[in-house]
């Protein structure tokens, strides 16, 4: 029998999604607005989340780890809409290598964290070193096994348009208005 808070928390994300599909690029727009303010109210969240967990708060805990996972997914996707509005041969890379990043990364992320606890890596040197280790292997599996292939064209689904709005957008969320 599955969590229920789960199903919601996921049926959550597949309503935000299907609402924004409607309106991507107004949706694109906000998210470029709003990304700075998104980033700080994640950073702001997490924090509180830590803290909640030091005070055995879980349902505080909870509510603060979801609120800063949320804002700092779409402040991050709000700051590449916002500085990178082209595909770029690395961005396009990882645009269409990150569903299979994503299916494959907690297997080489368990698999490279075990091995840092093994041979005594301090915490943040395992961290980087199996962040680094992990999206390489995954990328060159990506790169060397899908790419090109049926399953690629499965996982990444079609190709996306560029998005107009969102670039001409980009042009006045940057240049300074002149009051006269």
């Amino acid at each position: 029998i599955p969590d229920v808070s789960l199903l919601l928390v996921f049926s959550l994300f597949y309503l935000v999604g299907w609402l924004v599909y409607f309106n991507i690029d107004q949706a694109m727009l906000q998210l470029a607005k709003m990304s700075w303010l998104l980033i700080g109210v994640g950073v702001l969240s997490g924090s509180a989340a830590v803290y909640s967990y030091f005070i055995s708060n879980q349902v505080a805990e909870q509510l603060s780890y979801t609120l800063a996972m949320w804002s700092l997914t779409f402040g991050i996707t709000g700051l590449f809409i916002k500085y990178f509005p082209k595909r770029t041969r690395v961005l396009g890379y990882f645009t269409d290598a990150s569903y299979w990043v994503y299916l494959w990364h907690p297997i080489f992320i368990l698999l490279f964290a075990w091995s840092g606890v093994k041979v005594g890596l301090p915490l943040w040197l395992s961290f980087v070193t199996t962040s680094v280790l992990s999206l390489t292997v995954v990328s060159l599996s990506y790169t060397y096994v899908v790419q090109g292939t049926k399953v690629d064209m499965w996982l990444s689904g079609r190709r996306r348009r560029e998005l107009p709005l969102v670039e001409k957008a980009q042009d006045t969320l940057v240049q300074p208005s002149v009051s006269g």
